[in-house]
């Protein structure tokens, strides 16, 4: 107890978020696969999402000069929560830790840190747990095993290992009350931008946006 005492707080923030976050994704990962087909659940679940990350970028705006006294239950709870949008969508994860975080008391640069590394774990067990589920439904309902939903995971392993640094360069170089603007800002256009794709596919025009750009590309 003692040893866990003498932890920082940014290592014991690490360790909760990504304790917490490892059980919460892994039954969100299930409940994914499981539910996979079902179109309804997963139109609430992108709406959700959407909602989520638009509200957790407007509430950091409007408390962004609100001194916070740091909680670790709240932190708790942000692991949990974060680990679920994770593993039932496979994003939600950064926005949500990196302002929630905030709003518990932390400050910007430290949460962004946090949030890097509980991610990496929460992420791998994750997809792990995804890839498990898959194989094992497959294997009862005597179907082949299919990697397709795989196709896409080098690419987007490429694209964060390209990001990671330059966030990092970013994040030292802005000051803290730029910080919380700039990433309240981001999650707020993030939010915004998967609820409008998410409204135009509904109506179909979203299927005709890329035409539009490769006309404009010739």
């Amino acid at each position: 107890m003692q040893r866990i005492r003498n932890l920082t707080t940014d290592t014991k923030v690490i360790v909760v978020l990504s304790a917490i976050g490892i059980l919460a994704s892994v039954i969100a990962a299930v409940l994914n696969v499981v539910f996979e087909y079902n179109q309804t659940f997963n139109f609430i679940v992108k709406i959700y999402i959407g909602v989520m990350v638009f509200a957790m970028g407007v509430l950091i705006l409007a408390l962004r000069n609100e001194k916070i006294k740091f909680s670790m239950k709240r932190i708790i709870g942000l692991g949990g929560l974060a680990g679920f949008n994770k593993g039932i969508s496979g994003g939600g994860y950064r926005p949500v830790t990196v302002i929630g975080q905030m709003l518990a008391g932390r400050e910007g640069k430290n949460a962004l840190a946090s949030t890097t590394f509980s991610k990496t774990a929460v992420s791998m067990v994750g997809l792990l747990a995804y890839i498990l589920t898959h194989v094992v439904l497959n294997i009862r309902g005597n179907m082949s095993v299919s990697w397709e939903y795989l196709e896409i995971a080098p690419y987007l392993i490429v694209g964060a290992i390209i990001a990671a640094p330059i966030g990092a360069v970013i994040t030292k170089k802005v000051e803290a009350k730029w910080l919380k603007v700039a990433v309240g800002s981001g999650t707020i256009i993030l939010g915004a931008f998967s609820l409008l794709r998410l409204s135009l596919l509904e109506l179909g025009i979203w299927q005709k946006i890329p035409k539009f750009f490769e006309i404009i590309n010739l």
